[in-house]
């Protein structure tokens, strides 16, 4: 039995301080990598599958982007704020236990003696505040509105709260770079790579491929771990014209020396080779991934 899929696009609106653009490579370690348009250029940039986009923090709770769809921008969803982007207020948070993710929102004064004005007012309507956008790295202040607006007309409330941004993602140095190092930013540590490492000699590339064999070793091309020489081998191992071997993998960056080896008995000559760093690649080979969605209506055959 197999199954049919029919595929659809994910489309992501935008988020506070930047858009996800395509293409997106999801790994097996639940890491995905796209463009990050942040209004002057498009990075290379990785992050968690769950965290495309950096978080708001709203009094210590980190509310992540859910994608849906509000006024032009996704919203977050934290344990006890909402935030998102409000047609009349801007952006604004407001804690879940009083109100939906975009939901509407009102604000209306009130005059304690519709007569006589100078008797002062108050604010009625939603319990929610308002603040600018932040970019990432950035601190802001959201100061209540509606109901919490205080008692003076048009007057700045007392009740604030302090949003932050925060995201564990990595980017590439250059904005022109795809494939290599990806440097760690925000809450991120360590340095992650995009791509297949690649050596290559007189015009021969050797390329790690993307899955480990059987014993766990990746081949280099046509460079194979040997269980029977505990060593990367390149030629046939134990023939009496020789081969070349190391005992280690490559470094990425790094050239990399495999030894001339022969049996005890051969009378074969052969000189050490180097396999000089090329680059970060995506390389020829291929991997199988599962492409998958919800519905209702399935086709076997």
């Amino acid at each position: 039995m197999s199954w049919i899929a029919w595929q659809t696009k994910w489309r992501a609106p935008s988020l506070m301080g930047g858009v996800p653009y395509p293409p997106f490579y999801l790994d097996g370690n639940g890491y995905m990598r796209y463009l990050w348009y942040n209004g002057q250029s498009a990075i290379p940039t990785i992050s968690h599958k769950t965290k495309i986009g950096y978080s708001i923090v709203v009094n210590g709770d980190e509310c992540k982007p859910d994608y849906v769809y509000c006024n032009r921008f996704s919203g977050y969803a934290g344990e006890s704020y909402n935030v998102w982007y409000d047609a009349t207020y801007g952006w604004v948070a407001a804690p879940r236990s009083y109100t939906v993710l975009g939901a509407p929102l009102t604000e209306k004064w009130l005059y304690n003696d519709p007569t006589d004005f100078d008797a002062g007012g108050y604010y009625i309507g939603s319990q929610f505040y308002a603040f600018n956008g932040i970019a990432l790295g950035g601190t802001a202040t959201a100061y209540g509105r509606g109901s919490l607006r205080g008692t003076v007309y048009g007057g700045t409330s007392s009740h604030t709260l302090t949003i932050t941004a925060a995201w564990e993602y990595w980017q590439t140095d250059a904005a022109t770079t795809l494939y290599g190092k990806y440097s760690p930013k925000g809450t991120a540590s360590e340095d992650k790579y995009f791509g297949c490492p690649q050596w290559e000699l007189d015009d021969v590339v050797y390329c790690r491929k993307p899955n480990p064999a059987a014993n766990g070793k990746y081949d280099y091309g046509s460079v194979a771990w040997n269980d029977n020489a505990s060593k990367y081998v390149l030629g046939i191992y134990g023939a009496l014209t020789g081969w070349h071997e190391a005992d280690s993998a490559p470094t990425p960056g790094e050239s990399w020396t495999l030894q001339f080896a022969k049996p005890e008995d051969s009378e074969a000559e052969g000189e050490n080779i180097t396999l000089e760093w090329n680059a970060w690649v995506l390389g020829t080979a291929t991997k199988n991934i599962n492409v998958m969605r919800a519905s209702s209506k399935w086709t076997t055959q």
